[in-house]
């Protein structure tokens, strides 16, 4: 598909080019980003955190922050998704932790593939922590080159798939209940729904049924935003053990 790896590439470019907020940390936040990029593939050592902990000394000019240019990749994914979760079509929450960076092959299995932008995408939290590590096409794990998107047979990939010839859904709220309903209309978008959707809708009519547990999760992710890698994979797995309960 040229015209698709076109856009895709002409999405990366302007990334690239507004990667830091600040204009004059663009060109060095670019080359910061493209190093760990080719650790990852060169080491096939999943990079994704220490870009995200990386911090440069104190120079003259400011510093530049991993969060910085992970926070800015964050924005550029959720404007293009129309600020909806790239699975279940949610509105996404305007907080970084609220609204992660999908890795779609997963990093524990693919590490080469860690800060590919083709391979990046923006998921609400809850489609994030229960797709976790799930590697549900099952490609050969060593591969050099990114998979095409010929490839991705039995399996939804946000980037090469259009959401809308996959998966057709259904979201009714009231003042006390809401109720969502997905509709796989190829391999993909069944698969789709059988591994992920189905549990987002137990669990969302379960959260509906309590406001206080709902309200609890939502400040927890509120005031976590800043916080260093490894203190929100402890919160991240309590919060997960939360989400098995309710989709149980």
């Amino acid at each position: 598909m040229p015209y698709l790896q076109a856009t895709i590439h002409e999405n990366e470019e302007s990334f690239l080019s507004s990667i830091h907020h600040t204009k004059k940390h663009v060109d060095k936040s670019k080359k910061i980003f493209k190093l760990f990029r080719a650790k990852a593939y060169f080491l096939r050592l999943d990079q994704w955190k220490a870009l995200y902990d990386y911090q440069t000394e104190n120079e003259s000019k400011g510093r530049i922050s991993g969060k910085d240019i992970t926070r800015s990749l964050r924005n550029q994914l959720s404007s293009i998704q129309g600020n909806r979760c790239c699975y279940c079509r949610r509105w996404l929450y305007n907080i970084a932790q609220a609204r992660p960076v999908e890795h779609i092959l997963a990093r524990a299995h693919y590490p080469q593939f860690s800060l590919e932008y083709v391979n990046l995408a923006v998921a609400c939290y809850d489609c994030n922590q229960i797709k976790k590590d799930a590697d549900w096409e099952g490609l050969d794990k060593y591969c050099n080159e990114y998979p095409h998107s010929k490839e991705f047979k039995k399996s939804f990939h946000p980037k090469y798939h259009n959401y809308d010839d996959h998966v057709k859904f259904v979201r009714t709220e009231t003042n006390d209940f809401t109720l969502s309903v997905y509709t796989g209309m190829t391999v993909q978008g069944k698969k789709l729904c059988v591994d992920l959707l189905s549990k987002i809708a137990g669990m969302e009519a379960s959260l509906a049924n309590n406001k206080e547990l709902a309200n609890d999760i939502k400040k927890i992710q509120l005031a976590y935003d800043d916080m260093r890698s490894d203190v929100l994979e402890a919160i991240e797995s309590c919060i997960s053990e939360i989400h098995n309960k309710l989709i149980c």
